[in-house]
């Protein structure tokens, strides 16, 4: 009772420190909640492994995320309401929205029908807790040189879980526990896996696992990719040595869908950001043309990784031999479940899932994001949530193309080419359960939606600084 008393007061306290910073500073107080995302699973290992805490105390640490997140929403819309009282100007819906709104209520419908409610509600929480931050981002005005800093800092830290992933991928089960990674199991995020040729344990870096690993280094090296375009000299050859590292890490993850989203996405910012060079000057010019070598450079460089690591072999066995794949007969059996039951089995009642009021054996199993998607809301829910996705990243896509910052261009790619690109991974993969990874995506979304009006704040802003 002693230690549940002190856990509530210290997530109390921290609510409040989330409030109160939000209030203060939304964008500097989001980042921090997103950067820290990116190593939760590896502080709440550690304090497992090597500090040894009951589960109940890693527990109460672990909901932080979530209290944190409750105070910056809570702070955030104290902050908008004192700037715009009425918020009409950023309640507008942008276009898709009204999708996503008939999806959350949906949900919501899904829950109270659920034959387990509160498997129901946790399900919905998966869902909708990342939503917060593109909630955030709509609500409030991140000025460019706070993305400009938070950009940088998630490269930093990427190249940090990229280091750290290839470093993994020779350990052995000893080194694993040695460092407070606990046994290696497919349960904790460290399955036995790897490329043709070297099999081995499947390194997680600091997130819940390789396949989180690789969503996580689709969306950097999307990132860096559309920087070698932004920038020049040495920033340009940093930023093709960072997208290399990224799609290393990748490959060391062993995730196929992963790598099959990376080309992908790769593809898709590559064409965001000539398209956008052209439509600067009418042609190419000369700094665009070398920003494509510098892409074409990644690529060879990649091709070189996936030929030496085995990553090719992988995926040419696994083509060959797709119609026996556990995935491939997974989802076509959700396929055949599906066209039989449009309406799915109900919210909350879709495996794999762990963790508080799922019950320990699901209605139905399939890995799919996007096909769990479906058994939960039904096949119309499912179809409701691409057309809100269709519609805000052809929006997003335009927005990119006249935002005049390089940090909004680059984020309004990347929301495009990464969501695109980890689309891949949902259609096989429960990726959409990966909480950072998801907050990432939804925060890129939200940026990129609306970069043109961050875009005229921030000059709005920065002629009120002069004039005064």
């Amino acid at each position: 009772m002693t230690l549940l008393i002190i856990g509530a007061l210290f997530l109390l306290l921290f609510f409040l420190a989330a409030a109160w910073a939000a209030a203060r500073r939304p964008g500097q107080t989001t980042g921090a909640i997103l950067l820290l995302l990116l190593v939760h699973e590896l502080l709440i290992r550690w304090l497992q492994n090597l500090a040894g805490l009951p589960q109940a105390e890693v527990t109460l640490v672990s909901l932080w995320k979530d209290v944190a997140l409750a105070g910056l929403l809570v702070g955030t819309v104290f902050k908008s309401w004192q700037i715009d009282r009425d918020l009409r100007s950023r309640l507008v819906w942008r276009p898709g929205e009204p999708f996503l709104a008939a999806f959350a209520a949906l949900g919501i419908l899904g829950v109270v029908l659920s034959p387990d409610r509160l498997a129901g509600v946790a399900a919905y929480r998966d869902y909708f807790e990342p939503v917060v931050f593109y909630v955030v981002i709509r609500l409030t005005t991140i000025e460019r040189k706070q993305l400009s800093r938070l950009l940088k800092a998630w490269l930093i830290v990427g190249a940090a879980m990229a280091v750290l992933a290839i470093w993994q991928s020779g350990w052995t089960t000893a080194q694993f526990a040695a460092w407070g990674f606990g046994t290696p199991s497919g349960q904790v995020g460290i399955p036995i896996g790897g490329v043709i040729g070297k099999a081995g344990l499947r390194p997680p870096s600091t997130v819940t696992g390789p396949n989180e690993l690789a969503g996580h280094m689709i969306l950097m090296a999307c990132a860096a990719f559309l920087l070698i375009f932004e920038s020049s000299g040495r920033k340009r050859t940093l930023f093709v040595v960072a997208a290399v590292l990224y799609g290393g890490a990748l490959v060391a993850s062993a995730s196929r869908s992963g790598f099959l989203g990376l080309l992908l996405g790769l593809a898709v910012a590559t064409a965001f950001a000539v398209i956008r060079k052209r439509q600067d000057v009418g042609r190419l010019g000369r700094r665009a043309w070398i920003g494509l070598g510098g892409a074409l450079a990644v690529m060879a460089l990649m091709a070189v990784i996936v030929a030496v690591s085995g990553m090719g072999s992988l995926i040419g066995h696994t083509i060959q031999s797709l119609a026996g794949q556990y995935h491939t007969l997974d989802t076509l059996g959700a396929v055949n479940f599906l066209v039989q039951h449009p309406q799915g089995v109900g919210m909350g009642l879709v495996g794999p899932r762990q963790g508080f009021g799922f019950p320990a054996v699901a209605a139905f199993h399939v890995e799919g994001s996007y096909f769990q998607m479906a058994m939960e809301f039904g096949v119309w829910g499912l179809a409701i949530f691409l057309v809100f996705l269709f519609l805000a990243l052809r929006q997003t896509w335009r927005e990119g193309m006249r935002a005049s910052p390089p940090t909004l261009r680059v984020l309004s790619g990347v929301s495009v080419a990464g969501w695109l690109g980890v689309s891949v991974t949902f259609l096989f993969l429960p990726l959409m359960q990966a909480f950072p990874l998801m907050a990432w995506l939804w925060f890129a979304l939200g940026i990129g939606l609306q970069a043109r009006r961050l875009d005229l704040d921030d000059q709005a802003e920065s002629v009120g600084h002069s004039q005064s």
